[in-house]
This record gives structure tokens, sequence and C-alpha cells, in this order.
């Protein structure tokens, strides 16, 4: 646990989408920082499964070469930011 604007915070790591899904059935996140390129498959696919979850979090998409950024875009359902 750390302290974050004065409030407690908690975070988890997960280091593939098997490890992420078996996170998001265990707990309550309020943001995910979600790479595309994972190496058990496509953070593309889990962004479709949290837009689908009843109060889903926000998420934070990192991605190196432009055709990601772009594919990330076109499946948002909410506002985003490409750096």
């Amino acid at each position: 646990m750390s302290s974050f604007g004065g409030k407690s915070t908690r975070s988890s790591i997960a280091s593939s989408i098997a490890q992420a899904e078996a996170l998001i059935t265990r707990e309550t996140f309020d943001l995910i920082m979600l790479d595309v390129r994972l190496p058990d498959g496509d953070g593309q696919q889990f962004l479709e499964r949290v837009g689908a979850m009843p109060d889903r979090p926000l998420v934070v998409m990192m991605t190196g070469p432009w055709h990601d950024r772009k594919r990330g875009r076109l499946h948002a359902r909410r506002r985003f930011l490409t750096i």
C-alpha cells in the first residue's frame, strides 16, 4: 500500500493477459494501464473485455508503433490522448 495525494492506494502488476484476467475477476480497479502487445495475446481484446464490464475502469493504453495507437482509438469508448 502506498500514498497518492494523501490517500492510500494499492496497485497490482500483471505481465500477461491471463494474469490480468485473473486479477479483474477477483478485484475492482479504478485504472488499468494496458500495453497493446503482450506475451500471450493482443491487449486490444482485453480492452474490449474491460469495456464490457459494468463498472469499467479508466484504461490508459500504451504502445509503440503508430498502427497500434490507431487501433486503440478505433475501439475507445471514452476520450483518449495520443502522445
